[in-house]
């Protein structure tokens, strides 16, 4: 690849990848700060970051550690959490990437933001060099924030208070947000039963029954609207 090319593809990748960032750093800031207060060494909480890389699940990291929960447990929130990336790898343009080493590469670095650049319609035809700039930008983000909070936390004289909220905040506005753009909320209702159940029947494992339950809703409910569909197609034909 010429120099001009190769300049050209980084070029576009940061373009593209700069509003990732500007929701990365912060998010990993946080994140530092998070799971320093949760005790965990700098060095590990950074090691996290090259080796994990996986947001939320990197939020509920501090408080695995910290709580000292089983395997099988971490095992399951883990594949519970992360179990969308299997989707992801359906419509991602893998084909595009014939180096082993990037291939290997953007399947672990394969997150919701860069599958949403990725896998749209317009970039199905970008090079590999396009593909491993953008993922490897991205996590470089995330990385640079990582290492501002730890920065930042060995400067604080103490923790900052409420800094565990941050996430949920966020997921309370995109929820606020499909709730505005929504006129049926099916999947938030959906998402409301299945947290009650599972505040009812398993308080102590309540994250892991709320996302399991509310898988079995959707795939109820998915199972039941296509039936639906199908009878529709059959009466008209």
């Amino acid at each position: 690849m010429s120099s001009t090319i190769l300049s050209k593809t980084i070029h576009q990748a940061l373009l593209d990848t700069f509003p990732v960032g500007m929701g990365y750093i912060p998010l990993s800031i946080a994140y530092a700060l998070l799971i320093s207060n949760a005790g965990v060494p700098w060095y590990f909480a950074l090691l996290m970051s090259f080796t994990i890389y996986a947001g939320a699940l990197q939020f509920f990291a501090a408080n695995m550690v910290t709580a000292v929960m089983p395997l099988p447990e971490v095992a399951m929130t883990t594949l519970i959490i992360n179990f969308r990336h299997i989707f992801y790898g359906l419509s991602f343009p893998m084909k595009s990437i014939k180096t082993p080493f990037k291939r290997w590469y953007a399947m672990f670095a394969l997150t919701d933001e860069t599958y949403s650049l990725l896998a749209s319609q317009n970039h199905k035809k970008r090079s590999e060099n396009y593909i491993f700039t953008v993922q490897l930008l991205n996590q470089s983000y995330w990385i640079l924030g990582t290492i501002i909070g730890l920065s930042l936390n060995s400067i604080l004289n103490q923790p900052i208070k409420g800094i565990e909220f941050i996430l949920t905040a966020l997921f309370i506005v995109l929820a606020q947000e499909h709730f505005y753009r929504k006129t049926v909320n099916l999947s938030l209702i959906l998402g409301l039963t299945a947290a009650l159940v599972a505040f009812w029947v398993l308080p102590k494992q309540f994250l892991s029954l709320a996302i399991a339950t509310y898988l079995v809703f959707l795939v109820i409910h998915y199972n039941f609207t296509f039936k639906n569909n199908v009878k529709e197609q059959e009466t008209k034909a």
